[in-house]
This record gives structure tokens, C-alpha cells and sequence, in this order.
């Protein structure tokens, strides 16, 4: 089920959504440019959560948002939160995620030797974000997949 708000040339802007999955897992997201600017991420389950406070650009909350205009930072740290709550900020080494998902696709092609896992990923990917667009272009009418 999705939601979905277009401008007057009717381009999506803004976008928002549920996703159900077997076991009785489910995602929420939302993401577009008419609220106020945000760019974390934050992953929950059973056994504890995984936060991005600063997804795009590297420049935190400071108000100073350049990441379209100048080459992309990365994340410096990312939040481990436990089960019980705690919360726990690991230090990572910021890079572009694009940049170093082209690199691991280069590799793999300068190899010769294809992971399964990455077409696999690719094709679940395609297939979610199909079924969200007819979702999105059925008024939010639920996809099964």
C-alpha cells in the first residue's frame, strides 16, 4: 500500500508506504521534498536497530546541506541499539555507497566469477519497486507479490 503526491507535471515528490512480508514482518517508508529535509535511516527488529542520522552527505543536522552539490561524504558513525534500548554509536570510515557498490560490481565483472546473490538482489528489488509503483498508481490498492 503507498501514497503518493505529485506535482503539477506529474512527477512524484513525495512518497510514503507499507510493506508486508512473510512471517509477519513489515517496513514503513516515506521519502520526498515537500517536509522539512531529513536523510536517516533507521532499520528495526526483534533483537535490537540499526540508525543512519545522516544518510546523504556527511554534514549531520548542521543546516548546511551540499550533498547534490559536492561530491558525497558519507556517514561517519552509525547507531547499534540493543534490545533493552541502549544505544551504542559505532565509528565507521564515511565513503559514497554508490561508489563502493560500483566498486564490488567491478570486481565481480573483472573476475569472471557472478555471487548469486547480486542479480537475486537486484531481481527482489525490481519486483518491490514495481509493486509499489502500481500500488502508488492504483490509488494504494495492496500489491501481493
Amino acid at each position: 500500500m503507498t501514497h503518493v503526491s505529485k506535482n503539477s507535471v506529474d512527477t512524484i515528490v513525495a512518497c510514503g508506504g507499507a510493506l508486508w512480508f512473510s512471517g509477519g514482518r513489515m517496513a514503513t517508508f516515506d521519502a520526498g521534498c515537500e517536509l522539512a529535509h531529513r536523510s536517516q535511516v533507521e532499520t528495526v527488529g526483534d533483537a535490537g536497530l540499526i540508525k543512519i542520522e545522516d544518510l546523504v552527505g556527511g554534514q549531520g543536522r548542521s543546516g548546511f546541506f551540499g550533498a547534490y552539490g559536492e561530491p558525497f561524504t558519507g556517514s561517519s558513525y552509525y547507531i547499534l541499539g540493543d534490545v533493552d534500548g541502549k544505544d551504542t554509536e559505532q565509528q565507521v570510515e564515511p565513503c559514497d555507497h554508490v561508489v563502493k557498490l560500483v566498486e564490488k560490481f567491478s570486481s565481480i565483472v573483472l573476475s569472471g566469477e557472478l555471487e548469486a546473490k547480486w542479480p537475486e538482489r537486484s531481481m527482489a528489488c525490481h519486483r518491490v519497486m514495481s509493486a509499489l509503483f502500481e500500488s502508488a498508481e492504483s490509488d494504494g490498492a495492496v500489491v501481493a507479490l
